[in-house]
């Protein structure tokens, strides 16, 4: 009767402390909408002008031009394609599309940008987020006083339209670069992202990196489907096959993250000998 018991008690607390959940996706009966290439607009993407019951407006698009836009903190981004499999848009920074030498970032989303932030709360479950860096890798442009002589800093300055910006004017493509790799006599002017979708080397040549900056970065939105999971404090993940998790963060599950199996068993495999010795007697 104890060891029955037993397992009943850890049966409860495997199945209280973790949840899956298939992420839908659609929550409303209304058709795709679409808006120059972009043929599948639906939940929880809207464009402006559909109806009321259709997406959500966190999420809305506009069409202008016949190309479909996307805008946060009022910065305007051109939008390449939606996944509705992995949850990721793809979108553009106007300034980057390779229409001649000199493209250069207008629009840089950066990390403390409202809606960008991977944890932000404020502004509730509704957002997109970068994913860290599992999604894109950093273009990061420099403007030097001397020439650098570091191989990671690829050379601009024959293609900046700028006079101040034509003499030692890098990119540096931010894979494996640390602090210590910058030279002292550079600064930082802004940076971009380039999709890990498309590769990019890090010997690779300026024509390669302004490709890959033509092609876009990616946001995920897969914490639209995050609500009910976060409302009573649990932990909202994307596990990378098409599924969003959900782990709730009471004490004795707030030791490990989902996304780190080890630890979880760890911490399992102590608390339930706890238990086990406590149930059935032994000291």
């Amino acid at each position: 009767m104890r060891l029955l018991f037993a397992f009943s008690i850890i049966f409860i607390i495997l199945s209280h402390c973790a949840k899956y959940c298939k992420a839908k996706e659609n929550h409303y009966s209304c058709p795709h909408t679409f808006c120059g290439s972009i043929s599948n607009i639906s939940y929880p993407f809207r464009l402006r002008g559909d109806p009321e019951n259709c997406g959500n407006r966190s999420y809305e698009l506009a069409c202008e031009n016949n190309r479909t836009i996307l805008y946060l903190s009022s910065n305007k981004y051109y939008v390449q394609s939606i996944s509705y499999n992995n949850f990721t848009i793809r979108v553009l920074d106007p300034g980057l599309e390779k229409t001649s030498c000199a493209s250069y970032p207008i629009n840089t989303p950066l990390f403390d940008d409202i809606l960008l932030l991977y944890n932000l709360r404020a502004v509730g479950y509704y957002d997109l987020t970068f994913g860290h860096y599992d999604l894109n890798t950093p273009i990061i442009y420099t403007r030097c006083e001397a020439p650098a002589k570091s191989p990671f800093y690829v050379d601009t300055s024959f293609c900046s339209k700028n006079i101040s910006l034509q003499k030692y004017s890098y990119v540096v493509v931010g894979n494996n670069v640390t602090v210590a790799d910058f030279e002292d006599s550079c600064r930082v002017d802004t940076s971009a992202w380039i999709s890990k979708d498309f590769p990019i080397v890090d010997n690779a040549t300026f024509s390669e990196i302004q490709d890959g900056l033509a092609y876009g970065f990616v946001l995920t939105w897969y914490r639209v489907y995050c609500g009910e999971c976060e409302a009573p404090k649990g932990y909202c993940y994307y596990n990378g096959s098409g599924t969003v998790g959900c782990n709730y963060s009471h004490d004795m599950c707030r030791i490990f993250y989902p996304s780190t199996l080890r630890p979880t068993h760890e911490y399992y495999g102590r608390m339930l000998e706890k238990i086990l010795e406590k149930i059935l007697g032994k000291r």
